[in-house]
């Protein structure tokens, strides 16, 4: 796993409120044999802790669910909604379109 501190996220999605800086996950992924256990959710914890304060970030291809159910507010792409994968950061507030 790769985790970046950006102080910008993609400009290609709609904005949280929140200024940054934020960790960016470049990828995670829990095995399928795993899967429902809650050791995405454990790891995701432990890696919050680490950066604590900081809202977490990542984008999700096929794993809307997953995101979802942390409590993570979900971003579309603003020039192809539904045809990029969403992106998810915690500890934020979608904006109101």
């Amino acid at each position: 796993m790769e985790i970046e501190i950006q102080e910008i996220l993609n400009p290609e999605y709609e904005r949280p409120a929140r200024p940054g800086p934020y960790a960016v996950i470049h990828s995670f992924e829990v095995s399928e044999d795993h899967r429902r256990r809650a050791l995405g959710t454990d790891a995701l914890q432990l890696i919050a802790d680490r950066y604590e304060g900081t809202p977490l970030e990542a984008f999700s291809a096929g794993a809307e669910k997953f995101w979802g159910s942390l409590g993570w507010a979900r971003y579309e792409h603003t020039t192809e909604p539904g045809h990029s994968h969403p992106m998810f950061v915690s500890g934020t507030r979608q904006q109101a379109n």
